[in-house]
């Protein structure tokens, strides 16, 4: 689906190949995720939050109706608020991920992986 992903033995390495690739034209409509050592490159057509939304609208669910849940660096365009997605994270999230979804007024667990998941989704079915 027009994505790649290279491992590197640290971060400065990941980031030193993103920065020559930022500058090559070929890969214009790109995004960049660094994850770890690891260094996806991906058509900006193929992340999740893009695919969300040409979910929700085959289904003609409304962006307000949809829980996006995630919790690392390529979860952060579904989680961003540019979506208009109810945005969540388990406890075991990224540090940055979980100040994403707080500042978008977003939910995170107190229970990490699928436990922080089903509370999450108790959650909102409760309210």
């Amino acid at each position: 689906y027009g994505v790649f992903t290279i491992s590197f033995k640290s971060d400065q390495e990941a980031e030193k190949v993103r920065q020559v690739l930022l500058k090559e034209n070929n890969f214009k409509y790109t995004t960049f995720i660094r994850n770890k050592h690891f260094l996806s490159v991906g058509l900006t057509t193929a992340l999740k939050g893009k695919s969300l939304v040409r979910v929700a609208k085959h289904f003609k669910i409304k962006p307000s109706q949809v829980l996006a849940i995630g919790d690392s660096q390529n979860d952060e365009e579904m989680l961003n608020g540019n979506f208009g997605f109810i945005p969540a994270a388990p406890s075991n999230a990224e540090e940055r991920i979980k100040t994403l979804v707080k500042a978008n007024c977003g939910y995170v667990a107190s229970q990490p992986n699928g436990i922080g998941v089903v509370e999450i989704v108790t959650l909102l079915l409760t309210d």
